[in-house]
């Protein structure tokens, strides 16, 4: 009943303008890192298509992999992202920063790793992640062992050097009288250049730490790439709520 209540929460489907749907025949150059061209064939299916992507071991992917470079460059080409107090490839070690900064609310996490591993949103001394308690002590000790850990799940976020950022939390809505949870986020597949899908989604809560390593053991032997990893034990990994359009 709460999922469903949060759900109604998340905006309905809006009707878009036919415009956007008619033909374009502006060229568009594929980024060499996203093309597969070559080892795609007929016989393919999604799973095949997304196992090759995740194997790709083109440089340009880390672009997007590592949000310290990804940061870098939508800031370098004045594109809006919440206000960074701090990034870094160089040290995991936070807590004079966070000291320094004196804020009720951030984000604070790793730039290398997924699944919401070790991110703390902070608001009023509470991660609104897991709904829990966390000092600054906590955060910082966090992302140092967030330092150590690896994310095995693709090639260009296994290979992304560690690193750390704290930025600007963007507040998330009151989710129709549910607890706080994490900022709304808008996941878009474009197709060359043309939105295709849209999942609109917050972290509702995270599993325990044992249920995270558990739903990724066994995988790697049957395939997937995806191996447990230290911040799926620390911290579980996210139950999402979503709706997509």
């Amino acid at each position: 009943e709460a999922r469903a209540a949060l759900l109604q929460s998340l905006p309905q489907v809006a009707q878009l303008p036919e415009e956007l749907w008619e033909a374009d025949e502006t060229e568009v150059t594929l980024a060499p890192e996203f093309n597969m061209f070559e080892g795609v064939h007929d016989d393919m299916g999604l799973y095949d298509l997304m196992r090759q992507r995740e194997d790709s071991e083109e440089p340009g992917l880390r672009r997007f992999s590592d949000k310290v470079l990804f940061k870098t460059r939508l800031m370098s080409e004045s594109i809006p992202v919440p206000h960074i107090y701090y990034m870094s490839n160089d040290s995991p070690d936070v807590l004079p920063v966070l000291q320094n900064l004196s804020l009720q609310s951030f984000v604070a996490k790793p730039t290398h790793l997924a699944a919401t591993s070790f991110v703390y949103v902070i608001k009023d001394g509470t991660n609104l992640v897991n709904g829990q308690k966390t000092s600054l002590e906590e955060v910082a000790a966090g992302l140092r062992e967030s330092w150590q850990d690896r994310h095995v799940d693709d090639w260009a976020t296994e290979s992304t050097p560690p690193g750390v950022i704290i930025e600007e939390l963007v507040e998330p809505p009151s989710r129709g009288g549910q607890p706080g949870s994490t900022p709304d986020e808008l996941k878009c597949q474009t197709f060359f250049g043309k939105l295709l899908f849209c999942e609109w989604t917050f972290v509702q809560n995270m599993t325990s730490g044992e249920e995270g390593s558990k739903h990724f053991e066994g995988a790697h032997g049957q395939g997937d790439r995806a191996q447990p990893s230290l911040g799926h034990k620390a911290c579980g990994i996210p139950n999402f709520a979503s709706k997509g359009y």
